[in-house]
Formats: structure tokens, sequence, C-alpha cells
């Protein structure tokens, strides 16, 4: 079942004219991936990397939403969890930006929603 869910998200999230394979990690539920797009494994218990096959980009991802949430937020909630991982993937996409604060004063004249909307 929670592979069957993790394809259809996969299948209806990426775009396959954009994407040439998916890496992943060994875990049963990225098996049914082959059928949809060129898939390609590392199996961590024989080594991390493999050629171009690894899961270090994923895993720093990972690791910067973590430690956001435990030392800036404390707490998420699922309500907003999707604006949550907007601004990590933001976070991450630019965290080699030269100048950062020209980054994010590019974004500053957009819409953003106000708290009796983001509280409703």
């Amino acid at each position: 079942m929670v592979s069957t869910c993790i394809f259809e998200f996969i299948r209806q999230n990426v775009n396959q004219d954009a994407v040439d394979v998916i890496y992943s990690d060994e875990w049963g539920g990225y098996r049914m991936l082959k059928r949809y797009m060129p898939h390609r494994m590392i199996h961590h218990r024989i080594t991390f990397v493999d050629g171009p096959i690894h899961t270090n980009t994923i895993e720093s991802f990972w690791s910067l939403l973590e430690r956001g949430i435990v030392g800036v937020f404390h707490h998420i909630s699922i309500k907003h969890l999707d604006r949550y991982l907007a601004e990590f993937s933001w976070r991450f996409d630019n965290r080699k930006a030269e100048d950062i604060l020209d980054a994010i004063m590019c974004n500053v004249e957009r819409k953003h929603s106000g708290y009796a909307e983001l509280i409703a």
C-alpha cells in the first residue's frame, strides 16, 4: 500500500521529460519506479556511492529540514507542512548563493499570506 502511494505521488509530480533517472536507496517500495522511468538503486549494505548513484543530496536536504525544525521552529503542524517544506526547499536550493540577501529580497515583493489566512 505504501509503495503504491509513493509510486502514484512520483508519477503525478515528476515530469518524465525533465528527469533522466531516479536514484534511490534499496527500500522495496521504490522497486515499482522502474515501470515508470529509469531507476537506479544504491545498496547501502554494500556501499554509499556507486559512480553517479547515491542518496547524499536528499539526505543533506532532510538534515537541513530536521535542524530547522529542531533548532528554529521546535514544532511544525501538518496543516502547514507544505509551507515548511517549500521554505526549506528554497533554503536548500539557495544554500550556495553568494548574495543570499539579494536572493531573499527578490521574494519580498511577492504576495504573502496574512496571519488570519494562516490560522483559518
